[in-house]
C-alpha cells in the first residue's frame, strides 16, 4: 500500500481514539507502551545474557565521554524528548486525590523514562562495542536496533512475516 494510505488510516485512527473516550485512548496507550517496553527488555536482556560484543563497560558513562561539546546536541534532543510530559494534567479529574497522584505520576513517569531509556541506549552500545557504536549509528541509524535485535534474539523478532 502506498504511504498516504497509512497515513490516512493512522489519522483515522488518531481520530476514533480521540473522539470516543479518554479511557480507549489510555487503554490502548497502555497496550502500546507495555508491547514497547517488553521489546526493549527483551533485546536488552538478550544483549546482556551473551555479554554485548565485547564484553559490558561503563566506559560510555565516563565524564570524559558525557561531558564533550559533542553532547550538547544529543542532550538537548532528549531533553526536547520530554516535552508533553505535563498533559498528565488530563488525568487529573480521573483521579482520587488529584493533587497528590498527579504530580507523583508526573515524576515516576518521567524518572522511569528517563533511567529506562538510558539503560536501554548504554546496553545498544554494548551491542556494537564502544568503539563501534558510533559507526554502527553513523552507517545506519534507522535500523541499528533492528541489527541489534536480529543479532541477539533472532530473526524471528524483526522479521515482518514472523507476525
Amino acid at each position: 500500500m502506498p504511504w498516504p494510505g497509512y497515513v490516512f488510516a493512522g489519522i483515522a485512527v488518531v481520530w476514533f481514539l480521540g473522539f470516543r473516550s479518554i479511557h480507549v485512548g489510555a487503554k490502548i496507550l497502555a497496550v502500546l507502551l507495555i508491547a514497547e517496553t517488553a521489546i526493549l527488555v527483551l533485546l536488552a536482556g538478550a544483549i546482556l545474557l551473551k555479554g554485548g560484543s565485547d564484553g559490558l563497560s561503563l566506559t560510555s558513562f565516563a565524564p570524559s565521554n558525557v561531558f564533550t561539546s559533542k553532547m550538547a546536541a544529543p542532550l538537548g534532543l532528549a531533553t526536547a524528548a520530554f516535552i508533553g510530559f505535563e498533559a498528565t494534567v488530563l488525568y487529573r479529574e480521573e483521579a482520587r486525590d488529584p493533587d497528590r497522584a498527579v504530580p507523583r505520576a508526573m515524576y515516576l513517569a518521567v524518572a522511569f523514562l528517563g533511567l529506562f531509556y538510558t539503560f536501554v541506549v548504554w546496553v545498544i552500545v554494548q551491542a556494537f562495542g564502544n568503539d563501534n557504536a558510533v559507526a554502527a549509528a553513523a552507517q545506519n541509524p534507522a535500523e541499528m536496533f533492528f541489527t541489534a535485535m536480529t543479532r541477539y534474539v533472532g530473526d524471528w523478532a524483526t522479521t515482518s512475516s514472523a507476525f
